[in-house]
């Protein structure tokens, strides 16, 4: 029974974290491009660097790298930014 209560913990604060990166901030924009893949290189910690597009310097985005939320450079900047609802569609 504990080992079941905290299996769920653990999932709903998984959950927590992989969507924490999702929403932003009603005053937030999306910067142009979209995620890369898979980024090339490794990543040392386990902590969010940031919350959205905005929270990212230069032309990095904010997206949902091996579930964190991580500043990385875009893809590909030829694609517009998509107007919304503040949610970040991570690709």
């Amino acid at each position: 029974m504990k080992t079941a209560i905290i299996l769920i913990l653990v999932g709903f604060i998984i959950v927590g974290m992989t969507t924490a990166c999702d929403l932003s901030s009603p005053k937030s924009f999306k910067k142009p491009g979209t995620c890369p893949k898979v980024p090339t290189g490794s990543f040392g910690n386990y902590l969010n660097e940031c919350s959205g597009d905005e929270s990212c310097p230069y032309d990095q985005k904010c997206c949902n790298i091996h579930h964190r939320c991580l500043c990385v450079s875009p893809r590909s900047t030829s694609h517009p930014v998509e107007e919304g609802s503040g949610l970040h569609k991570h690709k």
